[in-house]
């Protein structure tokens, strides 16, 4: 069972999440926006777009949720360390000390990804170069890579091949694992719903007065009068600008 200050802990990086996702799409200007004029045109067409403003709230929604993705992962990842200590050891997230069957205590390096396939060839490289550092320095430490949902049958050919060479937890597991409470996700999946449906951002010190919907339908408004300013009305002449 989560202590009083483990859930005080996850549900202000859960407030922290909803607070910065609000702050996005505050922040979201014209200039905030990927414009390649080249496939735009291609979704222009197939997508039947008659207008700026269907545009803009393409390109709104692709930078929003291309900022939920990474912002999310971090959370999780802060979450996890909620139950893990502290380590010296570079590039590694959490060390977890488990007593040994029989005697004698097993030192954890752990790793946190947030998905089964999230991970890619990059940072697969980057996760074996940590890991193999790590062991240098501890050769009886045991590395471990925890995901923080889904299972293996989920995983990417990158994350299979960490899985051939160190443990990995998915999940469940990997939360039972780290918090020695096999009914620690759903305790944080609680969580995650109160501060869904009570938490209310503020901003400058006051509640903000509109929900995320309503921003983001109040944002695509405004950057489509910025676009239709730069680049003009939709029509032959707006694509000819947008070179």
């Amino acid at each position: 069972m989560l202590t009083p200050h483990q859930i005080e802990q996850i549900e202000s990086i859960f407030q922290e999440f909803v607070k910065g996702r609000y702050e996005k799409v505050r922040k979201l200007s014209l200039d905030s926006l990927q414009i390649n004029p080249l496939f735009l045109r291609q979704f222009a067409e197939h997508l039947q777009w008659t207008s700026a403003g269907e545009i803009v709230q393409f390109l709104v929604d692709e930078t929003f949720q291309r900022g939920i993705v990474t912002s999310a992962g971090f959370r999780a990842e802060q979450i996890a360390r909620v139950f893990g200590e502290p380590t010296a050891v570079r590039g590694i997230d959490i060390e977890k000390r488990k007593p040994r069957p029989g005697g004698g205590t097993d030192v954890y390096y752990i790793q946190v990804k947030a998905g089964p396939n999230t991970i890619h060839g990059d940072t697969q490289r980057q996760i074996e170069e940590k890991f193999d550092y790590a062991l240098r320095r501890n050769p009886r430490a045991i590395p471990l890579l925890g995901i923080t949902y889904g299972d293996a049958t989920r995983a990417n050919s990158f994350t299979r091949r960490l899985m051939d060479r160190f443990q990995v937890l998915f999940g469940k597991d990997f939360w039972t694992f780290i918090s020695d409470d096999p009914n620690c996700m759903n305790e944080i999946y609680q969580i995650s719903i109160r501060v869904a449906t009570t938490y209310k951002p503020t901003y400058r010190e006051r509640p903000v007065g509109r929900s995320l919907r309503q921003l983001l339908d109040d944002k695509i408004d405004e950057i489509t009068h910025q676009w239709e300013a730069t680049y003009g009305s939709f029509g032959p002449q707006m694509w000819e600008n947008l070179l």
